[in-house]
């Protein structure tokens, strides 16, 4: 069984007139809900740069007072959330990545195929992705951590 064949639930035939008219409707839903798990990483990369930005500003501001013992707590609970956010990258790859899967056999059934064509230009073109970039973050977060333990222990 391909899988087209485990997408379509029923033919045409079966279905009736409505077949096309729904098939568009629930593609372009699914399409939206693919763009709304992009529209939710991006709050979440916002949320833990802010988050790892106020920890490392607060460490900081600490260097040479009394609290500066607390640094290496600070560079613990960073690095922690730092592992959380590229946990949580590597997630959001993986469901885009099935949603899209999804998107390009619904296309095989579509007169054009603007998505596989996209996805085939850009590896053509050798593009990186956008979790092969956004990865980056929370490893520089993390060694900045390193550093802020270093201090914090000295």
């Amino acid at each position: 069984m391909t899988g087209s064949d485990s997408l379509l639930a029923v033919n045409e035939t079966q279905y009736g007139d409505q077949y096309r008219a729904d098939f568009m409707t629930l593609f372009l839903g699914y399409v939206e809900s693919a763009h709304q798990i992009s529209g939710r990483r991006h709050k979440a990369n916002a949320f833990f740069s802010s988050i790892n930005t106020v920890l490392l500003a607060a460490s900081g501001l600490t260097l040479g007072s009394d609290a500066s013992g607390y640094n290496w707590q600070i560079a613990v609970a960073g690095g922690l959330l730092c592992l959380i956010w590229w946990r949580m990258i590597i997630a959001y790859r993986d469901l885009n990545s099935a949603k899209f899967q999804v998107i390009n056999e619904i296309e095989k059934h579509l007169p054009i195929a603007a998505y596989n064509e996209e996805w085939r230009c850009f590896k053509e073109a050798k593009g990186r992705t956008l979790t092969s970039v956004e990865s980056w973050v929370p490893l520089l977060f993390t060694v900045a951590y390193l550093f802020v333990f270093y201090l914090g222990l000295r």
